[in-house]
């Protein structure tokens, strides 16, 4: 991938930098809707009072899914708003303000329409609440909507330019692995290629080697997403028993110049296990360096607290650095409690990413340093009488869902078994977001002089 970033490419990354700040921080239109008497229809089920323009869906699914992890029966109503979020060719755009209108194709020109993040997240929810058909359908949009080399772009549209991102391919192979599904194929590349192609290597600056990039810089949001989905993790993990290790990407010394040339040999792919291993061993040694938390590269000596529990979920999964998860639990405790309330609200994103890791970390989130994580995901829930009668759902009411793939179907044994586990983010508002993030994305970017990536330098 060319590090020379396209207009195109530039916004694209600043719309997964949107979804994922909306989610986590609740810093686009903040309690907007407890600002008014009534609460318009789409709302009602909605965890969180904050805009839902840009990270609807995705909110939603995380609330449910840690809801779901910690052993409750998210209301009716949440999941209702779920659901009829879902367009009837099964994929989900970011929020659909008016259910009963038919959703748009995903369109990278004007960064709108059904969205790879969306879909891919939602899937995870979906499968752990047992929606066998919504999830089979959301699947095999996914499929439908997968790039030549293997991944996904946020708005996979397949125009020319629109490339696959680590984040937007890690939620997509979460989503088949959720599913019990293989990961796909297209033109004989898999989400496994592309993200492995994306892993810095030997050839990379030694304290990043093993973490992933975004668009050509080693990136820790990145890092978290890619590693959960290269060890064939979805949410939630629940606890597992892990070693007390950080593994490294071993690199062969640098030998001397040879007097005549040498052929250059690209190195072997990594197999999907072992690039999960040493992203893995990249998490711990990052957390260790810095307090047992991943740093805030926009505010110096702050912790990017949403990537910090997301590390934490991935060395679960990973079933590496025990001692640092466990670390790293005790230190976002002491960080909780301005992540989880912005402007007078409670963010359901950052409370739902807390209690996921919590749970992962085989803690209890009803007990998070003395927050009760769970209760306070379950108050956010919009609730409040509706201002106008809502419109019937294009997807529930009028139309069935049918997946865009035949071939794809999720495993209903598998489901079983997932749903039952007790373990565990674009136009003139973008814009606007832009402005107060300063203009950069809010993913963790780690700039070194010569990024590198691939297992073939």
């Amino acid at each position: 991938m060319s590090l020379r970033l396209s207009a195109r490419t530039t916004v694209a990354a600043a719309a997964v930098a949107t979804t994922a700040l909306a989610a986590l921080t609740g810093l686009v239109g903040v309690a907007s809707a407890a600002a008014s008497v009534a609460v318009p229809a789409n709302r009602i089920g909605l965890y969180g009072s904050q805009d839902p323009t840009f990270d609807g869906t995705y909110r939603q699914s995380l609330a449910l899914l840690a809801l779901h992890a910690a052993g409750q029966t998210p209301a009716a109503a949440a999941v209702t708003w779920l659901l009829t979020q879902q367009c009837a060719d099964g994929g989900f755009e970011s929020f659909r303000t008016d259910v009963s209108k038919a959703c748009t194709a995903p369109d990278s020109t004007t960064f709108s329409g059904e969205d790879s993040n969306s879909t891919g997240i939602a899937v995870q929810a979906l499968v752990a609440l047992g929606k066998t058909a919504e999830a089979t359908a959301a699947v095999g949009w996914l499929g439908t909507h997968q790039n030549t080399d293997g991944g996904w772009a946020y708005y996979p549209d397949g125009v020319v330019g629109n490339d696959s991102d680590a984040n937007s391919t890690s939620l997509g192979l979460s989503a088949y692995s959720a599913a019990g599904l293989a990961a796909p194929t297209k033109n004989g590349a898999t989400p496994q290629d592309l993200l492995g192609s994306l892993q810095v290597d030997c050839s990379g600056v030694v304290d990043e080697r093993g973490a992933f990039t975004f668009f050509g810089s080693a990136n820790d949001f990145a890092t978290v997403q890619a590693t959960l989905a290269m060890a064939s993790g979805f949410l939630p993990v629940p606890a597992l028993a892990g070693a007390d290790d950080a593994p490294v990407l071993p690199c062969p010394p640098k030998a001397a110049k040879a007097v005549a040339p040498r052929a250059k040999v690209a190195a072997a792919p990594l197999a999907p296990a072992l690039s999960a291993d040493y992203a893995a061993g990249y998490l711990a040694r990052r957390l260790a360096a810095n307090s047992d938390v991943i740093p805030d590269p926009f505010n110096p000596g702050s912790a990017d607290v949403g990537s910090t529990a997301n590390a934490v979920i991935a060395l679960v999964a990973t079933k590496h650095g025990s001692s640092q998860v466990a670390a790293t639990i005790t230190a976002l405790g002491g960080q909780a409690a301005a992540f989880i309330h912005v402007s007078g609200a409670d963010v359901p994103g950052a409370l739902a990413a807390l209690a996921l890791a919590d749970i992962s970390a085989g803690d209890d989130p009803a007990d998070f340093g003395g927050t009760n994580l769970v209760a306070r995901l379950a108050a956010t829930l919009t609730a409040a009488a509706p201002s106008a009668t809502p419109s019937p759902s294009a997807t529930h009411s009028s139309q069935s869902v049918q997946p865009a793939d035949p071939g794809a179907s999720v495993s209903a044994a598998h489901l079983a078994a997932t749903g039952g586990g007790n373990g565990a983010s674009e136009s003139a508002t973008l814009a606007g977001l832009l402005l107060v993030t300063g203009g950069g994305l809010v993913l963790g970017v780690r700039r070194s002089p010569r990024p590198r990536h691939g297992h073939g330098s």
